[in-house]
């Protein structure tokens, strides 16, 4: 029977040389409101230890620091090596340089008295940006959400009804564990690793949706979503993302609705592949994009049309064309800022 009142939390944090970010990342655990956590931080940079005394907080035992002797071998292996240090009912990640608002866990706690107990997971939306602004600690968090079964949640997430972390949730810890923990996806380290998660989660019960920003997400030139550049980084993940999905999607529903959520997914695909094109050529002279462009239709033509049904063949090729539109747009506005 799940704890609804006072649940402990497993909170890991995963970090590699960015003290600054730590100690912001630390602090917001810290100031939640809901108290009964454990943060566990996995410090995957053996040349520097990460102690309180750094982190500048008193020793506290609901925090645990491990500094490995050597590099772990990836945030993957980091990420399901806290995972598995996890002995409380709920689990979440963090990431060093995001943040928490102060009401993340008490608001997700506070949907658990409201819901069964096949719920499996609980998640808020999320802001991004250089650092977060005293409005996103200050704003007062609704306590009104969605529970929703597998086939609706999938539909709205995959639909982008809202963004989500994946891995920024309050998520059980035996069905994390029951997945496999953080997925690798393809040869890539990372990419849409967290975006599946709770759609596998979803699999196995209900998911909570609260409609307000729960996590800072911080974009800046070390992180992930600013620094990849490489299209061969998305790409080589999609395969095993939808045959995942696939799986999910036959067992929760029908054929039907896995050809929807394909179709979905793969609009999603194609919309980050033409934004890392252009985040990625930005030092590139003007006929070496557009011959990048024109390998990116290719590819849409030779991988992503024969993975979706027919039927939607013809608003695929209306979403290429938004996306061609808006990557010239974007073309010619750094030449004209380059002039």
């Amino acid at each position: 029977m799940i704890d609804k009142i006072n649940p402990l939390v497993t909170i890991g944090l995963t970090t590699y040389n960015r003290p600054d970010f730590l100690i912001e990342a630390v602090n917001s655990v810290l100031n939640q409101k809901y108290k009964n956590f454990k943060l566990i931080i996995g410090n995957d940079y053996p040349e520097s230890k990460v102690t309180f005394a750094d982190l500048g907080i008193d020793e506290d035992p609901r925090v645990k620091i491990i500094n490995y002797k050597e590099n772990s071998g990836g945030e993957i292996n980091n990420l399901n090596y806290l995972l598995s240090q996890a002995n409380s009912e709920w689990f979440t990640w963090l990431a060093d340089d995001d943040v928490l608002h102060s009401s993340f866990l008490d608001s997700m706690i506070q949907t658990l008295k409201n819901s069964g107990d096949n719920l499996i997971g609980v998640y808020g939306t999320y802001v991004s940006g250089l650092n977060p602004s005293d409005e996103f600690f200050n704003k007062d968090i609704t306590k009104n959400f969605m529970n929703l079964n597998s086939v609706d949640f999938i539909s709205k997430y995959l639909s982008k009804d809202f963004n989500l972390v994946g891995c920024y949730g309050l998520m059980r810890t035996d069905k994390l564990n029951k997945i496999g923990g953080f997925p690798s996806l393809g040869p890539s380290e990372g990419s849409y690793c967290d975006t599946i998660i709770p759609i596998l989660l979803s699999e196995y019960g209900y998911i909570n949706v609260i409609n307000a920003p729960l996590i800072y997400l911080r974009t800046h030139d070390k992180s992930y979503s600013s620094n990849i550049a490489s299209l061969n980084y998305y790409t080589s993940a999609e395969s095993d993302f939808l045959e995942k999905i696939s799986t999910v999607c036959d067992n929760v529903s029908s054929k039907s609705f896995k050809n929807k959520c394909i179709y979905l997914m793969v609009h999603w695909f194609t919309a980050n592949e033409f934004s890392v094109l252009y985040r990625g050529t930005q030092e590139l002279k003007t006929y070496q994009k557009f011959y990048l462009v024109i390998n990116l239709i290719i590819y849409q033509i030779k991988f992503n049309y024969p993975r979706i049904k027919i039927r939607y063949w013809l608003h695929h090729t209306l979403h290429i064309f938004k996306n061609i539109f808006s990557l010239f747009l974007q073309l010619i506005k750094s030449l004209n800022t380059y002039k």
